[in-house]
């Protein structure tokens, strides 16, 4: 019983040294900080943008000025620019003590292309424009079958899709992706030839092109279209 006492005053003493130490430590931290705001300058005076960028206005950036730098908040900060340029694809901020902050912008970067009316839009993998241009992009693929690219519910098969072509280069280039087909898609090959795929098996079935490449190549000029939706693939003919 006495042993039991012992031990329960020896935690009790334990549980009120670590209580004074955690406020000591408050403390000494609470007078440093007050010593460091005094004695040296920490209100932000320079606020640069990397890259620079035209299209953030100064005046939206008026927030940080003159504030303390300790206590701003990076995330809340870069949450506010976030939503009034949503046109970027990220905006971090960092702090350069000891009064400097700098807006780190991160831009999109096309991912395909769609056409709408007489424009085409470069997209980004999210669905959001780059940019409009009048011409198709040699560089990206373009997307066929999808009117409303913002709310796009194609969004996650048309990237999975643009993803594998992409990584896996042993796979012949394709130059255009039509969805407007579900399940069944269209693949333009760089030699214009089509390829008819469904979803449903995309994986298993778009294995069988490569061992059709080498045939596919030779007569690509009398090639309409290559059919792997079937047990064995349909070759048809101009």
């Amino acid at each position: 019983m006495k042993r039991y006492k012992k031990d329960s005053n020896n935690l009790f003493k334990f549980f009120i040294l670590f209580i004074i130490l955690c406020i000591i430590t408050i403390f000494i931290i609470s007078i440093s900080k007050l010593i460091f705001n005094k004695f040296i300058p920490s209100r932000v005076d320079i606020i640069e943008v990397v890259p620079k960028a035209d299209l953030i206005k100064p005046g939206d950036l008026e927030f940080l000025k003159d504030k303390n730098i300790f206590d701003i908040d990076l995330k809340e900060a870069s949450l506010v620019l976030s939503r009034k340029y949503p046109g970027f694809a990220a905006i971090k901020l960092y702090k350069r003590f000891p009064d400097k902050i700098i807006v780190h912008i991160v831009r999109r970067e096309g991912f395909a292309q769609l056409k709408s009316g007489i424009n085409y839009y470069i997209i980004d993998r999210d669905f959001m424009v780059v940019s409009k241009e009048a011409n198709l992009s040699s560089n990206l693929i373009e997307v066929k079958g999808i009117e409303n690219f913002s709310k796009s519910k194609y969004k996650k098969l048309v990237t999975s899709i643009i993803d594998f072509f992409n990584k896996n280069t042993q796979y012949p280039k394709i130059i255009c992706l039509d969805v407007s087909n579900l399940p069944n898609i269209k693949l333009v090959l760089y030699n214009y030839v089509n390829i008819i795929i469904s979803v449903n098996n995309f994986n298993e079935k778009i294995k069988l092109l490569l061992y059709l490449m080498s045939r596919i190549k030779k007569d690509a000029a009398n090639i309409d279209y290559v059919d792997l939706r079937f047990k064995e693939p349909v070759i048809n003919y101009r």
